[in-house]
């Protein structure tokens, strides 16, 4: 063999190096069905419930492989790119392929999630945050039908610690303790509270599983009368 022809060897190896290194060794995990909650106002006891804060944000999942990164909305449409903010610190996540379920936020200045700013963020390219609290994929292996908890536990190690201003975070939870939570954040005027099955899988569907409870907002207001309906059913509207 000649120098060049073995320098030209020793190149071409070089470069299907590079090329494998390059290729993701997962495929991109495809959307799922979401995870819907039940809505009540029964909170829950018992050491077998989680606890999370409920945001006002746009649910979400995240494809990823690699440096390769999808947002999904809830009804599966692809929004990579009007959540182009998130992005940076999940193309950092993994070399390998996960799907995560979460939620997009933006936060006020009283560290409450406000759905109106984040409609504003999205079209100025304002920060956001995305909370993750679910772990559907991970390297190829679906992790569905695992519990909850233990999915949620794989999560947490996968994002490791996180800065307060990052805007990748893990949404934390408290077992039992649901009143607790609840009024906790009904007085930091949040949205309410998620109560989980912590042996819950993952079903893509609405489930009593999960359960919605929210934080009821009142006020008082004198009703001088009222237009009758039409229908001659109900009103029609207050006076």
């Amino acid at each position: 063999m000649s120098p060049v022809d073995g320098t030209l060897s020793i190149s071409k190896r070089r470069t299907r190096r590079r090329d494998s290194e390059s290729i993701p060794a997962y495929p991109l995990p495809g959307f799922r069905s979401f995870q819907l909650c039940t809505l009540t106002d029964q909170i829950p006891v018992g050491g077998d419930w989680l606890f999370e804060m409920k945001f006002d944000g746009y649910r979400a999942q995240v494809a990823i492989s690699g440096s390769d990164v999808v947002v999904y909305t809830r009804n599966g449409h692809d929004w990579t790119r009007q959540f182009k903010v998130i992005l940076p610190p999940l193309q950092r996540l993994t070399k390998g392929a996960v799907l995560i379920d979460g939620e997009i936020v933006a936060i006020d200045s009283q560290g409450r999630t406000n759905f109106s700013m984040l409609k504003t963020g999205i079209a100025a390219g304002l920060p956001l945050k995305f909370y993750a609290f679910d772990l559907l994929e991970l390297d190829g292996q679906d992790l569905s039908n695992q519990p909850l908890l233990a999915r949620k536990e794989r999560l947490e190690s996968l994002l490791g610690t996180r800065l307060p201003d990052d805007c990748l975070q893990f949404s934390s939870h408290i077992v039992d303790q649901g009143k607790r939570v609840f009024d906790a954040m009904c007085e930091g005027g949040h949205e309410g509270i998620i109560a989980k099955r912590a042996d819950s899988s993952y079903v893509g569907d609405r489930t009593r599983s999960w359960l919605k409870i929210k934080c009821t907002k009142r006020q008082e207001f004198v009703v001088g009368g009222y237009r009758p309906s039409d229908t001659g059913h109900g009103m029609a509207s207050l006076i």
